[in-house]
């Protein structure tokens, strides 16, 4: 059974849409030797299948199942998507943002899409829809960090655009090596979602807050109108240790 985090801190409210068949679910855990040397390829999380991509070339868990229909990528285009394996809190191997100098708008993002895949294998079904379960965020160790805030947008499909979840200013601690881990009952569900960490504020340390496991699956709309959408809630903010 896919879980999800146990030790809830805050309660936060969220939209979820609930399609007509079971959806499946793939953690980008950043593991591999396809990291080195310190890089996130732009593939990674891409259509996978049960062996990872087409050619099997990454890991990832898929407890949960693959998402052979969804396509990520890593955000901002100008940025230097980096790659470490320790350092920030008790995560292990992990993803944050290089920003180059002059840059003002320090957000650190991903996207994910529908689109059903080039390479065969998919459901084959030309519409559906993205499931973003949770994900991890530590700092760098050595000073706690705080951030502008965190949110989730829909930018497009059938349902309402715009933000469906967001979270103000928020403490990342540097103690006791540990992350937050940010996951809920419910999932946040659109076509195309996009999770934005702000962290303009933090200027040249914009660099210093990595991000993990981050859990997302995938749903196909058996047609128009067939699949009915539901509101649900409670996103949580919880703090656990990663388990490996």
């Amino acid at each position: 059974m896919c879980s999800l985090i146990s030790r809830s801190l805050v309660a936060l409210g969220l939209l979820a849409a609930i399609a007509g068949s079971s959806a499946s679910a793939t953690v980008l855990t950043f593991d591999g030797a396809a990291f080195f040397p310190g890089r996130v390829p732009g593939s990674y999380g891409d259509y996978v299948n049960n062996d990872g991509l087409p050619n099997g070339q990454y890991q990832y868990s898929l407890d949960c199942g693959p998402t052979p229909d969804v396509e990520v990528q890593y955000g901002p285009p100008a940025a230097d998507w980096g790659w470490v394996q320790s350092g920030f809190g008790d995560l292990n191997n992990f993803y944050h943002v290089d920003f180059g100098a002059g840059v003002i708008n320090r957000n650190m993002e991903v996207i994910f899409a529908y689109n059903p895949s080039p390479f065969g294998g998919g459901s084959g079904n030309p519409t559906g829809l993205v499931y973003l379960y949770s994900f991890d965020l530590a700092c760098q160790d050595g000073e706690a960090l705080s951030i502008e805030g965190i949110e989730v947008v829909r930018t497009g499909g059938p349902q309402p655009t715009g933000v469906i979840w967001s979270q103000g200013w928020t403490l990342i601690p540097d103690t006791g090596r540990v992350h937050i881990d940010f996951g809920g009952s419910g999932p946040l569900v659109g076509e195309v979602l996009l999770l934005r960490v702000k962290l303009s504020n933090l200027s040249y340390k914009s660099d210093r807050v990595g991000i993990d496991n981050i859990k997302f699956g995938q749903n196909y709309v058996p047609s128009p109108g067939t699949a009915g959408l539901v509101l649900a809630g409670g996103l949580v903010l919880v703090g656990s240790r990663k388990r490996r």
